[in-house]
């Protein structure tokens, strides 16, 4: 197997069809982040600044509430635009290299098709 002429191919096809970026960018850009907090950060310095002790009045509770909605809102819309875009990006190439008609709408069709067995492999 020519790894080489793999990658080759993948690039001139990349750079041919530049709509399989916006695939590319959902389905591969930070696709499975790492959850281990405690690896990157170091959570036992915010002990010593007493947030247990600290007395939130209701606006800034509320403020802490919203800012946490909206990053799992955020999360939610990236994992769902991941789960559509990685079939829809396996449909673009499949056809692309078999010599089929590639068209952006009807690939966002399948992986919109496609969404939620992607999601529950993303899951699983």
């Amino acid at each position: 197997m020519d790894y080489g002429e793999i990658i080759n191919s993948a690039f001139r096809l990349s750079w041919r069809k530049k709509s399989l970026w916006i695939f590319g960018l959902f389905a591969f850009g930070m696709a499975y982040p790492s959850l281990d907090w405690e690896e990157h950060f170091d959570f036992s310095k915010f002990d010593s600044f007493g947030f247990d002790q600290l007395n939130l009045d209701g606006n800034l509770a509320a403020l802490f509430t919203l800012v946490g909605l909206l990053v799992a809102l955020m999360v939610i819309i990236h994992v769902l635009l991941n789960a559509i875009s990685t079939p829809a990006l396996v449909d673009a190439v499949n056809r692309i290299t078999r010599g089929g008609q590639y068209r952006f709408k009807t690939s966002l069709q399948t992986g919109i098709q496609y969404m939620w067995r992607t999601l529950a492999l993303m899951i699983l």
